[in-house]
C-alpha cells in the first residue's frame, strides 16, 4: 500500500501550529486588540444596528414580513413572528457580546463585572455566552450570504430516452 501525503491536513496543523507560537509570543499585543475592541465606545451600537439592518433587508428580500387587509389570527403570527426575530437576533448577539466583555475583564484583567459569581459559575456563564455567540454569529452569517448573494438554480435538461424500434427486423 501507498501513502501520499495529505496536503490540506499538513497545511492545517502547520496552520495550527504557527496559530500557537504567534499566540504565545505576541499575547500581550492579541490581549490588547481585544481588550481595545471591546473598549470601543459605539461596539454596541454598531452591531446592534448592523444586524438589523442585515436582517431587515434579508427579510425584505425573501418577503417574509408581509401583511394583508384580511388576516386570520394564523395569518398574523407569522409577520409577528419574524418582526420578534428581526429584534430578538441583534438583542441576543450585544448581549452575548456584552457577557463576553465582562468575562474577558475580570479573567484576565481582575475587573469583576460578576461581583457575586466566581469559580465555576464564570465557567456555566462562559459557556452560555460562547453558544450565544456562536449561534448569533452563524444567523448573522447566513442572512449575509443569502442577502448579498443569489442562489443560480442551472436548468436540468432532461437525458433524451431511445425509442424502442418499432419495425420488426
Amino acid at each position: 500500500m501507498k501513502r501520499k501525503i495529505d496536503w490540506k491536513y499538513s497545511f492545517l496543523v502547520l496552520a495550527l501550529v504557527v496559530g500557537f507560537i504567534f499566540s504565545k509570543e505576541y499575547d500581550q499585543e492579541i490581549l490588547g486588540y481585544i481588550k481595545s475592541f471591546f473598549e470601543h465606545p459605539s461596539l454596541i451600537l454598531y452591531i446592534g444596528a448592523g444586524t438589523i439592518i442585515i436582517g431587515l433587508a434579508h427579510k425584505i428580500k425573501y418577503r417574509k414580513i408581509v401583511f394583508k387587509s384580511t388576516m386570520t389570527f394564523n395569518d398574523f403570527n407569522a409577520p409577528i413572528t419574524e418582526i420578534f426575530a428581526l429584534i430578538l437576533y441583534p438583542l441576543t448577539l450585544v448581549g452575548s457580546l456584552t457577557f463576553a466583555k465582562g468575562l474577558f475583564f475580570q479573567c484576565i484583567y481582575g475587573i469583576t463585572y460578576f461581583p457575586l459569581f466566581s469559580g465555576i459559575d464564570l465557567w456555566f456563564i462562559g459557556g452560555i455566552t460562547s453558544y450565544l455567540l456562536y449561534m448569533s454569529i452563524m444567523e448573522l452569517y447566513k442572512n449575509i450570504v443569502e442577502t448579498f448573494t443569489k442562489l443560480i438554480v442551472k436548468p436540468v435538461t432532461p437525458i433524451p430516452t431511445q425509442k424502442p424500434n418499432d419495425t420488426p427486423n
